[in-house]
């Protein structure tokens, strides 16, 4: 059967705004309710956090939604986000709730919906050219032919087609919205010169591209045709691309986790059978740990490490595990490794990280990274990691199944290992 859809829905308007008593994800220990009780919140802030998984239920927008929009507006007013930075000072009042309403659908990962349009008509001549441009497209929409579809899945790597034309995608959840080679759009005709294109920047590499947006009109993952996606593309110089060819990064796309968030239930990486599974319709289990999309649509998911609730990122783009020295004070001893490389060394220990009661130990570093001060998250969770990783989109439910911390390897061996409690 082929299932067609478009997100230009009614139902994801109703962004919710349900003020919980929860802090951003999952139930309160009786340490953060006594850290919550001493930490001084602004209103704004404290909105926000009771927001919980406003952007996975259908109930109606209110005030609370608004405010907390306005809290990241102000808080971050160049987040890398043309959406939610635009309300300018000067906006009169309808100019403004216009500028709200193209916010949320930035935040909620752009998913199109009636208002976007209407939006960006009443903004008229103020709007940002690329705003403009996204909301004069046409909706994206998708015919996904399998209730799941299965490809090949390496060094965070999958294939698919652009208008017929095979290319080599790099799946990276910490990575917003969907960026294509500038090349490969050109080559295949939609590299697109945008007024008041913006750039992006990769920190690890100090890769700087200017950026366009542009629309992908179609392609295919599997059995699965999407048309119509929003994208930017980069300009990479040769420099840049040969530094994330020697990280074997190098690829024609870069996928968030947003981008399937339009079209499909949930994702999994199974790193296990080298697979990247798409479920349209139902996720594959009834998953044990939370997770929501961060101001910069990252997933950001609730882990239990050393009995303190954390809020961590997971970035498939980034190969290891990495942990602040403070959240890992507790631990006296434990399996140790270390590791040689050209640029240095570097060690991880092994530390219990739980995901709704379920307790795993992973490899990490002690290395403060990824910090976003808003979430109060200073962690992040990479491709190290060799199980299955699953995210229900609908649900905001994460799980890590069949993970044996034997087969968390990279493709270069310890020169030691040890055991410090020995």
């Amino acid at each position: 059967m082929i299932c067609r859809r478009s997100t230009r829905n009614p139902v994801l308007l109703a962004a919710a705004a349900a003020l919980l008593a929860s802090p951003v994800i999952g139930p309160a220990s009786a340490q953060e309710s006594e850290a919550a009780a001493t930490q001084e919140l602004s209103p704004q802030a404290a909105a926000l956090k009771r927001l919980d998984f406003a952007f996975f239920t259908e109930r109606e927008t209110d005030d609370a939604l608004t405010s907390a929009l306005t809290a990241i507006i102000e808080r971050e007013p160049q987040g890398g986000s043309f959406l939610a930075s635009a309300i300018p000072d000067s906006a009169s009042d309808e100019a403004r709730d216009a500028y709200k309403a193209l916010a949320l659908n930035q935040f909620r990962h752009r998913l199109d919906f009636p208002g976007y349009v209407d939006a960006a008509q009443t903004l008229g001549e103020e709007i940002g050219p690329q705003i403009r441009f996204f909301a004069e497209a046409e909706p994206p929409s998708a015919e996904i032919g399998s209730d799941v579809i299965e490809v090949d899945f390496a060094n965070r790597k999958f294939s698919a087609s652009i208008n017929g034309q095979p290319i080599t995608i790099v799946f990276d959840t910490g990575a917003p919205g969907v960026s294509v080679d500038y090349d490969i759009a050109t080559r295949e005709g939609f590299a697109i010169e945008t007024e008041g294109g913006g750039y992006s920047y990769i920190p690890a590499f100090d890769i700087r591209a200017k950026q366009d947006a542009t629309i992908i009109r179609e392609l295919t993952i599997g059995d699965a045709v999407l048309r119509n996606i929003p994208a930017t593309t980069s300009r990479n110089t040769a420099e840049d691309k040969a530094k994330l060819e020697a990280a074997g990064l190098a690829s024609d796309m870069i996928f968030g986790l947003d981008l399937f968030a339009r079209f499909f239930a949930a994702v999994e990486i199974d790193q296990v059978e080298g697979k990247l599974r798409l479920y349209r319709d139902t996720p594959p289990a009834d998953l044990p740990g939370r997770f929501l999309m961060g101001t910069s649509r990252y997933p950001l998911v609730r882990a239990d490490i050393l009995g303190i609730g954390r809020n961590v990122i997971i970035d498939t783009g980034s190969g290891n595990n990495n942990l602040p020295p403070e959240w890992l004070e507790g631990i006296s001893c434990g399996p140790v490794r270390t590791f040689e490389r050209s640029w240095g060394s570097f060690s991880e220990q092994q530390v219990p990280v739980a995901f709704g009661g379920e307790t795993f130990d992973l490899w990490v570093t002690a290395r403060g990274f990824g910090k976003d001060e808003f979430f109060e998250s200073n962690g992040v969770l990479g491709a190290v990691n060799r199980g299955r990783m699953i995210f229900d989109l609908q649900n905001g439910r994460f799980g890590l199944l069949d993970y044996d911390p034997a087969l968390a390897k990279y493709d270069f061996d310890a020169v030691s290992v040890t055991n410090t409690c020995e």
